[in-house]
């Protein structure tokens, strides 16, 4: 089959534009993560070390491993896979807007010498476990798509196909992300822009639109299953 009549498939359509969607919040969580780390607790970041900021990246990686290796062979059993694609996708809103909060806490505990306390620091550890956490869970909305992408192909001759431009659509999205997050996170903080949370403000937005958008998924799924 051409691209075109791959593509004629609504279905398929709606999975390449939202796997291009999903690529790039996840990739723009990951870039902005670290900036907001390393930025300073005035800019509206953590002021984080390299040392810290890898060990909030190892927290992510096991918390994702969990998930992958504990939790997904139950859910799919349990739950339809398009509306586990659709619930991993309506959680990125939450995932950006635990941002704001976690600045919030970490200027609430800052003493005279600009260091953390104990205690706000160990909240601050459980704020930033929680919006990993939220992430993972939209990560996996990457293996639930392979899925759909295999139920929902035209036919098994054209599954490679659909997964290609699947596959595509999101390494597309990934190679410009960074490069409009970061400077969104530049532009925000430099021109104390919404207190220096556009970029949180934009990013919610996008995604919310983008986990609504998700709900066509959901209807091409019940009624090639009618």
């Amino acid at each position: 089959m051409s691209l075109k009549e791959i593509l004629t498939y609504p279905a398929i359509s709606a999975l390449v534009a939202s796997g291009f969607s999903l690529s790039f919040v996840a990739t723009s969580f990951e870039v902005v993560f670290a900036l907001f780390c390393y930025s300073a607790i005035q800019s509206g970041g953590l002021a984080f070390s390299a040392s810290k900021i890898g060990w909030s990246l190892s927290i992510s990686g096991g918390i994702s491993s969990a998930l992958q290796i504990f939790f997904m062979p139950y859910l799919l059993r349990t739950f339809d896979c398009a509306k586990m694609y659709l619930f991993s996708m309506s959680v990125w809103p939450f995932a950006y807007l635990c941002f704001p909060f976690l600045n919030l806490i970490a200027r609430w505990g800052l003493t005279e010498d600009g260091q953390l306390d104990a205690n706000t620091a160990a909240i601050l550890w459980v704020g930033i476990a929680i919006a990993l956490g939220l992430s993972r869970i939209g990560v996996l909305a990457f293996s639930t798509s392979m899925i759909l992408v295999r139920e929902h192909a035209p036919n098994p001759g054209a599954l490679s196909q659909s997964n290609g431009i699947v596959q595509f659509a999101m390494c597309f999205a990934r190679s410009f992300a960074p490069f409009l997050v970061s400077s969104l996170f530049a532009l925000s903080i430099d021109n104390d822009l919404l207190w220096g949370y556009l970029w949180v403000a934009v990013m919610v937005c996008l995604s919310t639109l983008i986990s609504i958008d998700c709900r066509r998924i959901l209807l091409h799924s019940k009624k090639t299953i009618s």
